[in-house]
């Protein structure tokens, strides 16, 4: 059901303050708002890849691994066009206590890659914001205006809490077939300038997530094509890219189990990464480098990573934030690395241009 953006966000609202499931989401680059909006306040797991709805799977524990099932749900669309924009916070107070803690984590990583424990380890925080009152749906509304090329979500349940996101990277999308993801690594700021040089640390870095990519798909897909290597932008951010295409010749769940966690938010090789980052990090990543969108049946999916994300939770604003860490990283610059990512929310936040 197609309406104006006035009465979708009103609809939405009804049913937030009725404290029921929702999802709000729109595709990279296209021009609608999709909703679904559950009948009931039940938790929905997800058992399989054949259900139909909008998953939410948290970076580790598939057991967290929920659903808003579509035969639970009504569907709404709206026109991006249509809608207005939300109000802004115009003061935002930040501390960085977490500073020293984090260049250390970045100094025991690098020392790690030294000692070949692995490759490579994406490292990552949260930053607590005090926010008594947030509108979530008017920041939602800014956060599609402002990044249409961004895969932008907000999801609320009453038993898991609120989580809104605007991801620039794909984990895989599956329609008849066909199988587009992409590799996405490397990360500098935009400060003006008209071309970006790219370190070696950085083209390492893609090179290595992007054989990882098709180290996974090799056993489930065929007729694999890879693209040159290009310089996106993602809000105010550059990344190192590589478009990935494939055919679907083996089972979906099965190829999806062995791409998450990928090298972009893990590490490489992938075990070794993944128990430094659980006995290292400083907190639980929960859905944060996880993975979400909408799965259908056929082996039908458009799965999106879990970055450029918060959580709002006991009146505080979480972001999550983090950066690939190879043996030529510099922590000081790991650091200011996750500030310009979490920029991406904050200055949605507080309407910064």
């Amino acid at each position: 059901m197609i309406l104006t953006g006035e009465v979708f966000f009103k609809e939405v609202s009804n049913h937030y303050d009725q404290e029921l499931p929702l999802v709000l989401y729109k595709y990279p680059a296209k021009t609608k708002i999709h909703g679904m909006l559950q009948f009931d306040n039940t938790l929905h797991k997800l058992v399989h890849m054949k259900q139909q709805g909008f998953i939410m799977v948290p970076f580790v524990g598939k057991e967290n691994a929920v659903i808003i099932p579509k035969d639970s749900s009504k569907e709404i669309q709206c026109e991006l066009s249509s809608v207005s924009s939300g109000h802004s916070i115009e003061i935002l107070e930040l501390e960085y206590p977490e500073k020293q803690r984090h260049l250390s984590l970045v100094d025991s990583g690098v020392k790690a890659i030294e000692n070949g424990k692995f490759q490579k380890v994406v490292l990552s925080r949260e930053q607590r914001i005090s926010l008594p009152e947030l509108d979530c749906i008017g920041l939602y509304k800014n956060l599609a205006r402002r990044y249409p090329d961004a895969f932008c979500y907000l999801w609320y349940h009453p038993k898991v809490g609120l989580w809104m996101g605007a991801s620039p990277e794909t984990l895989i999308d599956v329609k008849d077939q066909k199988i587009h993801t992409m590799a996405l690594a490397a990360t500098v700021g935009d400060h003006g300038q008209t071309t970006v040089q790219w370190g070696e640390k950085e083209k390492q870095e893609q090179a290595m997530v992007t054989v990882a990519i098709l180290d996974a798909l090799k056993d489930y897909s065929s007729d694999i094509k890879v693209s040159e290597v290009q310089t996106v932008k993602a809000a105010k951010l550059y990344h190192l890219q590589t478009k990935i295409t494939a055919k679907l010749s083996g089972d979906l769940e099965g190829l999806i189990e062995e791409l998450h966690p990928t090298p972009a938010v893990c590490g490489l090789p992938k075990l070794p990464a993944l128990d430094f980052i659980q006995a290292n990090e400083f907190y639980k990543r929960n859905y944060y480098t996880g993975y979400l969108g909408t799965i259908n049946m056929e082996q039908q999916a458009q799965l999106y990573v879990n970055l450029r994300c918060m959580q709002y939770i006991g009146n505080e604003l979480v972001l999550y934030v983090g950066g690939g860490i190879t043996i030529d990283s510099v922590a000081e610059r790991e650091w200011e690395e996750t500030v310009n990512k979490g920029k991406t929310i904050l200055n949605v936040v507080t309407g910064t241009p």
